[in-house]
Formats: structure tokens, C-alpha cells, sequence
């Protein structure tokens, strides 16, 4: 038992090596240069021609220098640190700019989550008990035409029916004292849940569609099951069926799906935050790669990635307690 959690724990952590190395390669994907940005910046601050040798400081400063293959030793000691850098363009350690604008950006997937599951989970239950039957029909339909729109689509529609039309909620930005962890007390939560239920409820019905598929295609293959048919030849209600057995022999599944929408709702929550031009960790990336802030790129691509990798090692040590089959795989 022990031995096959070490051996999950290690394969993810293999997983956050291989992460953190192409998140450094990869923004030299990119064109233009940092240092030139900054230069170009202070030139247009002090008129003045910037020389090669502040250049040089510059590249020294920020970590530039050497050769790609020192760079990468050093940013990997750095990480191992909790050291991400410094931002070329808001001139503060990465890690605080992230964590400020994070603190927005997760009260938006942690409700959009709990928003989706409170959606998706009831409806595919309904749907895969009432299988081949007309309001299965209906509800296929309905999540099939909502699975079709991207989610800024459904971002824009709420925006401006409920934003612009209605009044009823905020149609940009977010709590101006900075969200649950400002000092403003009830006030303050108060208004940060204000402004976060449009792009919550964005990004739920948008990520809903797939829990609704999950839940009702597990449920039907657990449903044809035997021992599903003696609990129904005991004389047991198609409710208590339904929840007590077939859903939990399915939650092992459901579970690792879940997690995979975790992952989906982070890629969502870009398109989200932009319509809504809400201060988290989309906007953050947008701006940093408009002003080749590459060492804030490499800081925000490895929360995300690591937080989707989290995600996926805690449903994994989920189904492992709860279902006795993969303790033998």
C-alpha cells in the first residue's frame, strides 16, 4: 500500500520536473527581447542613449546571462527556493504578484467548481435513470447545445443580459479591497462574492456539460451491472439504487474525471476573466507576455500547471482508498 502511494507520489514529481523544465525553454519560444523592453522603458523616461554595458547589468540583474545551460541550473535552484524572480515590468518578486492576483483568480474556479458539480451531478444522475426516456432527451439536448459554446461566448451573453441590461451585477473588475483575505470583514466578503458570480456562473454552466457526461455515462455503465440487479431484486427503490449503490460504485471514476475538469476550469477561467476584465491570473499573464515579463510567465504557467498536477495526485490518492481494485494494479 505504502510502496504503490511512494511510486504515485514519484511519478508526479517526475511530472513537476518535466513541467518546470519546459517552462523555462519554452518562453524563448517567444519573440522580442526583456532587456531591450526595459531599456526602452527608461529611455522614454530619461532621454538618454542606453548603453550595452547597462544592457549587460541588466541581463546580470535579472538573471540573462551565461549560457542557456547556466541559466537553467540557476533557475532551477531558484525554484527550489521558492526564488521565481523579479518582474521586469512591475519591478516586484514574482511570487507576491502571483499570490495577489491568485487570491482572486481561485475563488472564481472554487466556485465555478462547486457551481458545476451542484449543476452536472444532479442532471446526469436524473438523465441516467431516466435513460432512452423523453426527459433524457431533452436534457442531451440542452447539454450538447451548451457543450458547443466556448465560454467566453456564455461569458459575454451574461454579461450583457445581466450586467448591462438588468443592472443586477457588476460588468467589470472585482472587489475593491482585494478579496477574501483583505481586512474588510462581512462587507468586504460581501462584496468580493458580488462580483465574482457572473464569471463563477460562467465558467459552472460552461464546465457543467462535461460533469453531466461523466456522471450519466458512468451511471449507465454501472446501472447494467449484476449486482445492480439484485439490489433492484430486493425489492430496493430506483432512488436508493441509484445513490447508495450505483453512484457510489461509480464515484471512483467520477472522481478522477472531476479532477480533469479542475484542469478544464483553469483554461477556462482565461477566457472568463478577460470578458469580465476581472484582476486575476489571466489578466496577469496577458499583460506579462504584452511586456515580455518572462520570468512572471514562467512564475504563472507553473502555479497553473502544478495546481492541475495537485489536483490529479489527490483524486488519484482518492480512488486508491476507495476503490480496492487499484491497490493490485
Amino acid at each position: 500500500m505504502t510502496r504503490k502511494l511512494i511510486l504515485l507520489l514519484l511519478q508526479y514529481l517526475t511530472l513537476i520536473f518535466l513541467v518546470v523544465t519546459i517552462n523555462f525553454f519554452i518562453v524563448y519560444l517567444a519573440p522580442g527581447n526583456p532587456v531591450d523592453v526595459i531599456a526602452r522603458g527608461r529611455a522614454d523616461i530619461l532621454p538618454t542613449v542606453v548603453t550595452e554595458t547597462e544592457k549587460q547589468s541588466l541581463r546580470q540583474y535579472y538573471g540573462l546571462d551565461g549560457s542557456l545551460g547556466h541559466q537553467y541550473l540557476r533557475y532551477l535552484s531558484h525554484v527550489l527556493r521558492g526564488d521565481f524572480g523579479y518582474s521586469f515590468y512591475y519591478h516586484r518578486p514574482v511570487v507576491e504578484i502571483i499570490l495577489d492576483h491568485a487570491r482572486r483568480t481561485m475563488p472564481v474556479i472554487i466556485a465555478g467548481l462547486a457551481l458545476a458539480l451542484l449543476i452536472g451531478l444532479p442532471l446526469g444522475m436524473l438523465s441516467a435513470s431516466r435513460r432512452g426516456q423523453r426527459l433524457d432527451t431533452i436534457l442531451l439536448i440542452v447539454q450538447i447545445s451548451l457543450h458547443s459554446l466556448p465560454p467566453f461566448f456564455i461569458a459575454t451573453v451574461l454579461l450583457i443580459v445581466f450586467a448591462v441590461k438588468l443592472r443586477w451585477f457588476p460588468f467589470s473588475g472585482s472587489a475593491g479591497v482585494g478579496g477574501f483575505t483583505s481586512p474588510g470583514g462581512i462587507s468586504s466578503i460581501a462584496t468580493t462574492i458580488y462580483h465574482l458570480i457572473l464569471p463563477a456562473t460562467a465558467l459552472a454552466l460552461w464546465e457543467s456539460t462535461a460533469i453531466y457526461y461523466f456522471t450519466r455515462n458512468s451511471l449507465i455503465d454501472v446501472l447494467g451491472e449484476d449486482f445492480i440487479l439484485v439490489a433492484r431484486a430486493k425489492g430496493l427503490s430506483s432512488r436508493a439504487v441509484l445513490t447508495r449503490h450505483a453512484l457510489r460504485a461509480a464515484m471512483p471514476t467520477l472522481i478522477t474525471k472531476f479532477a480533469l475538469t479542475f484542469g478544464f476550469m483553469v483554461g477556462g477561467v482565461f477566457f472568463v476573466e478577460q470578458v469580465f476584465s476581472y484582476p486575476g491570473i489571466a489578466l496577469l499573464a496577458l499583460t506579462a507576455f504584452h511586456n515580455y515579463d518572462y520570468l512572471l510567465l514562467r512564475g504563472i504557467f507553473l502555479l497553473l500547471a502544478t495546481a492541475v498536477l495537485v489536483a490529479n495526485l489527490t483524486a488519484d490518492v482518492f480512488v486508491y482508498k476507495l476503490d480496492p481494485r487499484t491497490r493490485h494494479v
